[in-house]
């Protein structure tokens, strides 16, 4: 009984260190320190020159931060400028789904709006929508997530389309 005890003792301290250990937030952290306005004026003539280049919107978004409004303001300028591309929208849309904020739906619908393909905005309107309790929307979303991959595999296969799959058996 006496090493039941014993044992159970070590077994908690064990996981009471590794869950110390553990950084446990949801959130990234906050930006401590502000960006050289000089930079983030490189970064935002860098996705001015390339809009269609995600990672260019990361990081910029990366250099500006969440605390300050001058990101949404700067996005809501763009997607006027740069109406037919979906990275615009996206890349917003997809930071703020990171930082599970409310505000990424509106961007990530405008995104879609622009590329119904675009599977990763479905992707984040499905965690989105889950996170919000919208489980009907949640598993429509999902499905528009996974349409493009399937019938991309279905063309691989040489299927013509989803009743060749299913006469297949692949369905």
């Amino acid at each position: 009984m006496k090493n039941n005890r014993k044992y159970s003792g070590l077994l908690l301290l064990v996981v009471l260190l590794i869950a110390g250990s553990i950084d446990l937030n949801a959130q990234p952290p906050k930006k401590t320190e502000p960006t050289d306005p000089a930079e983030i004026a490189k970064l935002r003539a860098d996705v001015e020159s390339n809009p269609a280049d995600f990672k260019k919107h990361q990081d910029y978004i990366k250099a500006v931060g969440f605390e300050t409004t001058e990101l949404e303001k700067q996005y809501d300028a763009w997607i006027k400028q740069f109406p037919q591309i979906a990275s615009v929208p996206f890349a917003i849309g997809d930071a703020y789904c990171n930082r599970e904020s409310p505000k990424a739906k509106p961007y990530l619908l405008k995104a879609i709006a622009i590329d119904p393909k675009l599977d990763k905005a479905y992707s984040n309107l499905w965690i989105d929508a889950e996170r919000w309790g919208d489980f009907a929307a949640s598993r429509a979303y999902l499905g528009k997530a996974v349409e493009p991959r399937r019938y991309a595999e279905w063309l691989a296969k040489g299927y013509k389309s989803n009743k060749d799959a299913e006469a297949a058996g692949t369905q």
